[in-house]
């Protein structure tokens, strides 16, 4: 039902995405080492909990900023400077 250059077009778009798959798994692993350091647990758990497709890790504490007014008003260096 497609020609043969759409065929081929189509067959060259899926080997250059195959062909980048193993830069984004490093990627990937970098960044769960990442977020376990900061969480201070173990990569592996963390890496078994991303990779099963499970929520984002959170961390502790409330997450909300409010207002970016507020979040402006909080800085230190802003603070100082008034």
């Amino acid at each position: 039902m497609v020609s043969e250059f759409d065929m081929a077009q189509a067959e060259a778009l899926l080997a250059a995405a195959r062909a980048e798959l193993p830069g984004y798994e490093a990627q990937f692993d970098a960044q769960v080492f990442a977020i376990a350091t900061l969480l201070n647990q173990p990569a592996s758990s963390v890496q078994a909990q991303m990779r099963r497709g499970s929520r984002q890790p959170r961390s502790p504490g409330s997450s909300r900023a409010g207002l970016p007014a507020d979040l402006l008003r909080n800085r230190p260096d802003l603070r100082s400077a008034e």
